[in-house]
């Protein structure tokens, strides 16, 4: 009896031997099968073909974005200040004749209405509708007069662009007059309702016309990049509102002495009547700095290499 279990614990084993490799070879088939199957298995090519990094474009003729000093060499800058002068500047149908005053129609829009193309004369903030019904208008030296036609009602405001010419300025309903600081050249105003206000604006253009304005604009040499700074002091602590009785231009003089060439002229600027000009420094008959604001905000424009 105890040879018999001897011979049949040999014949198991033998068993054993013999179909392992078959196990061994099947199971790797059945696995080679379920990898190529599976969408993590990627076959490899003999010559697979090369990628390529995203080149960066040659660099544009001209002269970058002013204030920008981080635009990288290759980036195109002429075209993009190109798309910027082009989506940024509206002007008035050829021949058209300058008004006197700028007329504004503030109307509540029907709802739903579509939005009117960007740089018209028209746009659209929620339902408040604002129609510039003169497309060019001339400054006089206390800026740009305004006739407002509100129709929107009690509450509408209107806002320019620039928030430092008005920013949330009330209307009053039925027609009324305003006079605003608007600069030469595309000038973006809306008038809407509270909870209408968007950033859209209707554009009609500003010409200089006998308003005696003197321009800001930089006029800097070849290799003289525009810059600008800015300055904000703290109020905390005052007991009461402290005013700058200091002529602006003694304090562009001040901000500059140590810039200042012999013959360089430091005279207020913008329009004659402002109560708070602004200042620029004019060399040769060029515009080489601006500075704007009070003792405690206020900000600079200058040519790098000249001031």
């Amino acid at each position: 009896m105890g040879g018999g279990i001897v011979v049949r614990q040999r014949t198991i084993l033998l068993l054993v031997v013999l179909t392992t490799p078959i196990v061994v070879v099947l199971g790797a088939t059945l696995a080679g099968r379920y990898y190529y199957a599976s969408p993590l298995y990627e076959p490899v090519t003999e010559n697979p073909a090369p990628v390529f990094a995203p080149q960066p474009q040659g660099r544009a003729t001209g002269s970058a974005p002013p204030y920008d000093a981080t635009v990288p060499e290759e980036t195109t800058a002429l075209e993009e200040t190109t798309v910027l002068e082009e989506t940024t500047t509206f002007q008035a149908p050829e021949g058209t004749k300058a008004s006197s005053t700028a007329r504004i129609a503030c109307l509540r829009a029907e709802q739903g209405a579509s939005s009117p193309p960007p740089l018209s004369t028209e746009t659209l903030n929620g339902n408040s509708l604002t129609v510039g019904l003169t497309p060019k208008v001339a400054a006089h030296p206390d800026g740009v007069h305004i006739q407002f036609d509100n129709r929107l009602g009690k509450g509408a405001e209107y806002f320019t662009e620039d928030s430092k010419v008005a920013w949330g300025v009330r209307i009053p309903e039925g027609t009324s007059n305003q006079e605003a600081l608007l600069p030469p050249g595309t000038a973006k105003i809306n008038c809407s309702q509270v909870g209408d206000f968007d950033y859209n604006y209707a554009s009609f253009e500003v010409v200089e016309g006998n308003s005696g304005y003197k321009s800001l604009e930089l006029e800097c040499k070849p290799g003289a990049e525009p810059r600008f700074s800015a300055w904000i002091a703290s109020r905390a602590g005052n007991k009461f509102e402290f005013v700058s009785y200091r002529d602006p231009v003694e304090k562009a003089r001040e901000y500059y002495k140590k810039w200042l060439k012999e013959g360089d002229v430091v005279e207020p600027a913008g329009y004659p009547t402002d109560p708070d000009p602004p200042v620029r420094v004019v060399r040769n008959g060029k515009v080489i700095a601006t500075l704007e604001g009070d003792d405690y905000e206020g900000g600079a424009t200058y040519c790098s290499g000249q001031i």
